[in-house]
């Protein structure tokens, strides 16, 4: 027979078939109980949000299968692979546990577990995966008797089929990235170490009756005086499901080369978390927006590398007085004994490009932008194959927009 317990129950469900067990192994018969998988079940709360709460999958047939060490982490057991949660983060862990299977390796036993601990051996450099009853050991079946226990076992699985406890739930992966989408989006984005941080919103929101949730906002968001505001309707544009599928398709297609990255893309693919992943989830919309904004700069520098001129300007030794500028762009700094020096690659009018530098680096306000510049031909050259005019004793203008 197969029962769905919520996993809030599980670990004590567990711990009443283990005891079964021991009583039916010394009685000279067994029972058998197996964990056959997961499943997520949708319920609509009171504030009219979805939570999803995780449900363990037990057969029960009726014989069991029964100090130089560091914590490293802690493993996340998801059936689409395990988020890592770093204890010491000076440390990397070997990829093999990102997707290992839930099994200790100190006592061999396979089973259910919501979290493994990553150990390691400073002295050897062993790497281990172990339970918890198991990780204390490194840091610091069935007739009368055994009949009524299987029973009373039974009795109790029956009763906790499909009920939903209060431990650990489960919220829509897209909900959350298009609440934060939309927060950043007016507010831009704020880390976990800043007064007002963009996941405690989200989490405003998801935990909270949605009305009230967008009025304490509102308001703490008044108090920090922001002069945004945002109502019910903010949250539900069409547009902004586009913006999630684009943010869900940038992140799994990264190489999953660090444990960010894998963890996020264990999330998505699983598109159900804990509220422990909020921060994770939160940070995304901001990371895709940089992308985005570092492939338009990507494309409009070789928009500009193709209208650049690869032909010497003007002469050697010569000086030229207030020529047009029609884009400025630092290619190269360093600290040096004296200060910074700086390199610039300055395209004026017909895309001439000049290559200039300098210790005095060349700072805008934000109504500002850069007007005429007067300099002396110092060199021609070429790089990549562009010739280019490297020159010196510049003056640069700014004028107000």
């Amino acid at each position: 027979m197969v029962y769905a317990i919520h996993e809030h129950f599980f670990p004590d469900v567990e711990k009443k078939l283990k005891r079964v067990a021991k009583k039916c192994e010394k009685y000279g018969n067994g029972f058998t109980f197996e964990v056959k998988g997961e499943e997520i079940q949708e319920r609509t709360c009171e504030n009219g949000m979805k939570e999803y709460n995780k449900f363990i999958l037990i057969d029960v047939e009726g014989t069991a299968k029964i100090n130089d060490w560091e914590c490293i982490a802690v493993l996340e057991i998801n059936s689409a692979g395990n988020i890592v949660r770093k204890i010491n983060t000076e440390i990397d862990i070997p990829k093999r546990f990102w997707n290992s299977d839930n099994i200790c390796e100190h006592c061999g036993s396979k089973r259910y577990r919501t979290n493994l601990y990553v150990i390691h051996n400073t002295v050897t450099d062993e790497w281990k995966q172990v339970g918890g009853s198991c990780l204390k050991l490194y840091t610091g079946g069935l007739n009368m008797e055994y009949v009524a226990a299987f029973m009373d076992g039974i009795t109790e699985l029956e009763e906790l089929v499909g009920v939903v406890g209060n431990g650990k739930h489960y919220y829509d992966v897209r909900t959350i990235l298009k609440f934060a989408t939309e927060i950043i989006s007016k507010t831009g984005y704020f880390s976990s170490d800043s007064p007002l941080p963009t996941k405690n919103m989200v989490a405003w929101l998801m935990f909270k009756d949605f009305s009230r949730a967008i009025e304490g906002m509102n308001k703490d968001l008044e108090s920090r005086n922001f002069d945004v505001r945002f109502s019910g309707k903010d949250f539900y544009r069409p547009e902004t499901e586009a913006t999630v599928d684009a943010i869900i398709q940038y992140y799994k297609s990264l190489e999953d080369d660090g444990e960010f990255i894998h963890n996020v893309q264990v999330m998505l693919e699983s598109g159900y978390v804990s509220s422990k992943s909020f921060g994770f989830l939160s940070y995304l919309p901001e990371g895709y927006a940089k992308y985005v904004q570092k492939e338009a700069e990507k494309a409009e520098r070789a928009k500009q590398r193709k209208e650049e001129k690869s032909e010497h300007f003007g002469v050697v030794g010569k000086r030229y007085k207030d020529v047009e500028i029609k884009a400025v762009n630092l290619i190269a700094s360093w600290e040096n004994q004296y200060g910074y020096t700086y390199v610039y690659k300055i395209v004026i009018a017909d895309n001439f490009v000049l290559t200039w530098k300098t210790s005095n680096g060349l700072f805008l306000e934000n109504d500002e932008e850069f007007d005429k510049i007067t300099f002396s031909v110092k060199a021609h050259s070429e790089y990549n194959g562009q010739k280019q005019t490297e020159v010196t004793r510049c003056k640069v203008g700014v004028k107000k927009i």
